[in-house]
């Protein structure tokens, strides 16, 4: 029975089994009511590498027109794909570099490193992770002295839910 009485414990404060089950319902809920969420969010589901672009480039640049045509260097990124203009405008600011290749792989999945450097770089950290190691460990240690890890930083890539909280953890 002291089992029973300690895993009652975290509902006694607040946690109901739908938010244990549901992690992030608060912040996702807010992000989809000022309408920051891509049109085919599932929690679960992946995010992409240009989904994420978008996100963020809404969220910092909403006073841009993106839907102007901007170009862009990157022989993967499709014109007139949901995200071409969000990645241009990124990569015109050199918040986004791609790899050697000269592709920015908008389809695949984004790491929360990659995550970290897009949303750090758009908020000017980038000095200060400079003088912290760089990539990839100057973007995890800011990404966690900043509190955009909060709840994530044990994350590798990140799903669609997790990029919310990141994108709120910026926010707030």
């Amino acid at each position: 029975s002291i089992v029973l009485v300690f895993s009652a414990v975290p509902f006694a404060y607040g946690e109901t089994p739908e938010n244990a089950v549901n992690p992030f319902e608060k912040e996702v809920k807010f992000l989809d009511s000022i309408e920051l969420l891509p049109a085919n969010f599932s929690a679960d589901a992946a995010m992409s590498r240009g989904a994420f672009a978008k996100m963020i480039t809404d969220v910092v640049y909403s006073e841009l027109d993106i839907s102007e045509v901007h170009t862009t260097n990157f022989i993967d990124l499709q014109y007139g794909s949901d995200f071409y203009n969000a990645v241009a405008i990124l990569e015109g600011l050199r918040v986004v570099k791609g790899n050697g290749a000269n592709a920015f792989r908008p389809e695949s999945q984004i790491s929360l490193q990659d995550a970290l450097v897009i949303a750090l770089r758009v908020m000017g950290y980038d000095p200060f992770v400079a003088t912290n190691g760089g990539y990839p460990a100057g973007y995890l240690y800011t990404g966690k002295l900043t509190g955009l890890t909060k709840s994530i930083e044990n994350a590798s890539m990140l799903d669609m839910k997790s990029a919310a909280k990141l994108v709120y953890n910026m926010l707030f």
